[in-house]
């Protein structure tokens, strides 16, 4: 199958425990780059996080972004700290006593002391988080590979347009390419023969510099490079995977090619037909930049 880079997940959860918000944008890059934004409290966590998604997502720029809240009264806990308690209240009693004094040692009294009351936080068990976590991963990362998927299967139908195209110009190509260098050929021999009217010439030797130069512009060997690279195309898309830089080196290499016809020929038609295939294969390289 083929995938684009450009997808989106996102996955709302909540327990007894926990309440997480967890969201996956991708975009094309030409490798895997994962940024998160994530609270404090995930970070022992963070790097699993990574190598979880990395796993399943193989090549462009993830944005990660996690929201967690705790819930649930063990997660506060507050009680009396009777080490330091004790002391004030026999201090106080101490007082009291020395100075004959009626009153009483009051609860308020005593809770008021720093101190007095500790309140501590239940440590966050982060492999059971992890855990809960990978769920909603799996969950949020099929959303964003269901959406990549059908975008990739667009792209590849518009880059399977686009190489059709570029087959059809490259017949046109081929059934010319002979009429238009034997055309040309015999343009040569006439300029050349009236440029050297009167003068005694080798013919033998005209006619081997002539089929010299005309070699040099013979495009076929171009063309049969080109249809096996829009071969090589058509089988990478057929196979699936993970092809994107492999299409974008052999765009590149269809470009070249035509470069190649464009510079070694002189008609004027063939280099229409060059300027077509260039805006063709410059279709499918923007296309092939969001392949994974």
């Amino acid at each position: 199958m083929i995938y684009s880079m450009t997808g989106y997940g996102r996955k709302e959860f909540e327990n007894d425990d926990y309440k997480i918000s967890l969201e996956i944008k991708t975009v094309n890059h030409k490798y895997l780059n994962i940024y998160s934004k994530i609270p404090a409290s995930l970070n022992p966590v963070e790097d699993k996080i990574k190598k979880y998604i990395q796993k399943r997502l193989n090549r462009g720029r993830i944005e990660l972004n996690v929201f967690l809240s705790e819930k649930g009264e063990d997660q506060l806990v507050i009680k009396p700290n009777f080490q330091i308690l004790d002391k004030y209240y026999k201090t106080l009693t101490e007082i009291k006593n020395r100075y004959k004094m009626k009153a009483d040692v009051k609860l308020d009294l005593l809770a008021k002391y720093k101190d007095a009351i500790d309140i501590e936080y239940n440590e966050i068990d982060h492999e059971k988080l992890f855990e809960v976590l990978k769920l909603i991963l799996d969950e949020v990362i099929d959303s964003i590979l269901e959406m990549r998927h059908v975008e990739g299967e667009k792209l590849k139908i518009d880059i399977e347009n686009n190489l059709n195209n570029i087959e059809e110009i490259l017949n046109v190509l081929n059934k010319k390419t002979d009429v238009i260098i034997s055309s040309h050929r015999e343009n040569m021999r006439r300029k050349i023969n009236d440029l050297l009217l009167n003068i005694e010439i080798d013919n033998d030797r005209l006619e081997q510099e002539i089929a010299v130069y005309s070699d040099k512009t013979d495009i076929n060997e171009e063309i049969i490079r080109i249809n096996s690279h829009l071969n090589q195309f058509r089988e990478m898309l057929k196979n699936g995977g993970v092809i994107g830089h492999k299409l974008d080196f052999l765009s590149q290499e269809l470009n070249r090619e035509i470069n190649t016809i464009g510079s070694k020929s002189p008609d004027v038609n063939i280099t229409n037909y060059v300027v077509d295939m260039k805006s063709l294969v410059g279709k499918i390289r923007e296309q092939v930049q969001n392949i994974e």
